[in-house]
């Protein structure tokens, strides 16, 4: 028999080789994505490498990995796994996962406890009602973020903004919402048949919650000594960005990764998340670096375009329903998706920059350092190019001069990889082109409008 900390630990380790894949020995995810790489064949190798395995230990990772080889499965999208569930009181295991920085929930988290028990709408009404709101407003459910900045000049054709954003009070969206929720009903009631009414704009709404000195003794009940204990043992910044979320029934925030550390704290209703590892980057199929849509994938994962996309069969979803007193950590650098299931779910984020290297990385580089070396390596290859004013004729030419052999950009770019993966030479080419390759060749029309990507029926290539 096991204790429950060794099947905690047994946990984690199989956690590793068959969502994670990140053993610093190993780096299969450096691999080119048409490779086939199994989980069990990843433990094999570990052991091979490797004495930190006890035989016992090793045996009993192969027999439960056979049964979780996803790595292995061509259609690996259509078998979520579930995200893994703490209660608060195990705060040995929570450390754990924090240290090997995967995904949990955290259940019965009373880190905004008192917000859950007290946080009704009407009382959210009374509390934040003249307090000012982002509202944003999209004609469908798919609320994808975007953000035009001077610095980053290669799309600057026109750009099909997918939502409208304002600045309201909290009591103005409440009521705008509750009146659209009303039609909406109306129109479900009727089967659809409301010809005579144009269908209302979807909404949902952020407040910043710092700042706000008058709520001072509200958020003062929140358990900052366990959170900021946390931060400081784990070296990531303090939690400095806290945002308010909460949005009509239906609302989706497309797949995305962020380069921070977030607890994102369940307040009201429910919400349901999807969470991809690092290593699925390529897999992803991520908009260019500069584009106003930075950091999301390309792929709608509700509806998936497998002939455009078709990488994305092979990426490793973890998935969960989020409830009132769930926290959920979201490690920097993993991808991640959310649905309301409830009208006016509400969440609270607690943002907190990554942990500083107290040393310098060791070689082969581990999956979120190689995302940030590969954005870091598109920003260089960028600069080649800022001459140019014609966005659409400086994507095209980026993927032309970057997939040259004999080009100085190509050269520079083999240059750098090397230094990222010393004694790997046969890795570089394919990790140059896939900065490339399913990122830069994509008709012209999605850069500049992303509905046609979100949409079910996407233009095809």
């Amino acid at each position: 028999m096991h204790t429950e900390d060794q099947k905690c630990e047994l946990k984690l380790l199989l956690e590793e080789a068959a969502i994670r894949q990140i053993d610093t020995k190993l780096k299969p995810f450096l691999l080119p994505t048409n490779d086939q790489v199994s989980t069990l064949s990843i433990l094999h190798q570990f052991n091979d490498q490797s004495t930190r395995l006890k035989p016992y230990t090793f045996k009993k990772l192969v027999k439960v990995a056979s049964s979780l080889d996803l790595e292995g499965d061509p259609n690996s999208y259509l078998n979520p796994r579930g995200i893994s569930r703490i209660p608060w009181s195990n705060q040995n295991k929570i450390e754990k996962y924090c240290r090997k920085a995967v995904p949990f929930i955290i259940e019965n988290c009373p880190l905004v406890k008192h917000s859950i028990d007290t946080w009704t709408m009407k009382n959210l009404e009374e509390k934040f009602g003249d307090t000012g709101c982002t509202v944003f407003e999209s004609d469908s459910k798919y609320f994808r973020y975007w953000k035009c900045e001077k610095d980053k000049t290669l799309y600057d054709t026109p750009f099909e903004q997918p939502y409208i954003s304002s600045d309201i009070t909290f009591k103005n969206f409440l009521s705008e919402a509750k009146k659209r929720l009303d039609i909406l009903s109306a129109k479900a009631e009727n089967n659809g048949n409301m010809q005579t009414k144009k269908m209302p704009k979807w909404m949902y709404a952020q407040i910043s919650l710092s700042g706000l000195p008058q709520f001072g003794t509200e958020f003062s009940k929140w358990d900052w000594t366990w959170i900021l204990h946390k931060t400081k043992k784990f070296g990531w910044g303090l939690p400095d960005t806290n945002l308010l979320l909460i949005g009509m029934k239906g609302v989706k925030t497309p797949v995305h990764f962020d380069e921070q550390e977030n607890l994102f704290c369940q307040v009201h209703g429910q919400k349901r998340v999807c969470l991809y590892p690092p290593a699925d980057y390529e897999r992803m199929y991520p908009y260019p670096y500069g584009h106003p849509c930075d950091r999301q994938s390309m792929v709608n994962i509700a509806n998936p375009n497998l002939e455009c996309f078709p990488n994305f069969r092979k990426t490793r979803c973890i998935t969960s329903i989020l409830g009132p007193g769930d926290t959920l950590h979201i490690p920097a650098y993993w991808w991640h998706y959310f649905e309301n299931l409830d009208n006016f779910a509400t969440s609270i984020t607690f943002w907190s920059k990554q942990r500083s290297p107290k040393e310098a990385p060791s070689f082969p580089l581990s999956c979120t350092q190689l995302v940030a070396a590969r954005r870091n390596l598109e920003t260089i290859m960028l600069k080649h190019f800022s001459h140019m004013t014609d966005g659409t004729k400086k994507i095209r030419h980026v993927l032309k001069v970057v997939q040259d052999k004999n080009s100085k950009v190509r050269k520079e770019l083999e240059n750098l990889v090397q230094l990222l993966l010393p004694k790997r030479t046969h890795l570089i080419q394919g990790l140059i082109n896939n900065l490339v390759i399913g990122r830069y060749d994509r008709p012209i029309e999605w850069y500049n409008k992303p509905s046609l990507v979100d949409s079910e029926k996407t233009v095809s290539t």
